[in-house]
């Protein structure tokens, strides 16, 4: 299946929010402030429908906004994610992710603060969801922290998963090395030629089983998706990165 540029999904992820919720019909010519002031009057009056709908209003007028009001445009989104109803919440992530402006991470990242331990919520998945479709750079080390150190292992494999989307991001050598070391250390058996000082030490029992059981898939998955590779197996993966970890360049495949 052939991925979908964030170039081609984003607009069609607009087209679909306005489709939902039809933009208000304000007069023509209205401000920048009027549409924010509007979506704070409906969130005052605890006007969920009406949140909804201005919300729409708040993404049109970011698509054609200067990027001194795209920040004023994201701060009242934020206002709407900061409210505890589960459906603000999740409208304000639609909205966000709408916009695809990375620069919505500076408000989502709040849902996303490493590491996760307990519950790993609806709300905090589609927060992940929204980060993999933004892929603000900012976002990289909360979400390595969150792979390698949550004991929520189904957060720890979804921030693996996203990761894997950051095909452009200057930092995906580093990404790959954290998708490598983070799943090796959790290998069943022996440890053979594995690098102690490279990958650190190896955890037993069955907590490590279960760890690698929920990583060795999605590390396969993010690592191919990542470098444009098709390697088949976690193992084949060690070796590759054993073979170029000084190079991590020649992993990559051009994507152009």
């Amino acid at each position: 299946m052939i991925a979908r540029s964030p170039c081609l999904v984003l607009p069609a992820l607009l087209a679909g929010f306005l489709f939902l919720f039809p933009a208000p019909a304000h007069a023509e010519g209205t401000t920048i402030a009027q549409v924010v002031k509007q979506l704070d009057t409906s969130l005052k009056a605890k006007e969920s429908q009406a949140v909804e709908k201005e919300l729409a209003a708040v993404v049109k007028a970011h698509a054609e906004a200067e990027k001194a009001d795209r920040k004023k445009l994201l701060a009242a989104v934020a206002k709407v994610l900061r409210k505890k109803d589960p459906a603000l919440k999740r409208a304000a992530l639609d909205a966000f992710e709408a916009m695809g402006d990375p620069a919505a991470w500076k408000h989502i990242r709040s849902l996303l603060r490493a590491p996760i331990h307990k519950s790993f919520s609806q709300t905090q998945s589609q927060a992940m969801d929204v980060t993999r479709a933004l892929q603000p750079e900012a976002a990289v080390p909360a979400l390595l922290k969150i792979m390698r150190k949550s004991k929520n292992l189904s957060a720890a494999a979804k921030a693996m998963r996203t990761l894997g989307a950051f095909k452009a991001s200057k930092q995906r050598a580093k990404i790959l090395e954290g998708l490598i070391s983070t799943t090796i250390k959790e290998r069943p058996g022996i440890r053979g030629r594995d690098n102690t000082v490279v990958y650190g030490p190896r955890r037993t029992g069955d907590q490590a089983l279960s760890r690698w059981q929920a990583f060795a898939g999605p590390m396969v998955a993010a690592a191919n998706q990542l470098t444009g590779r098709d390697i088949r197996s976690p193992e084949a993966w060690f070796q590759m990165w054993r073979e170029n970890r000084r190079q991590p360049a020649e992993l990559f495949i051009s994507q152009d």
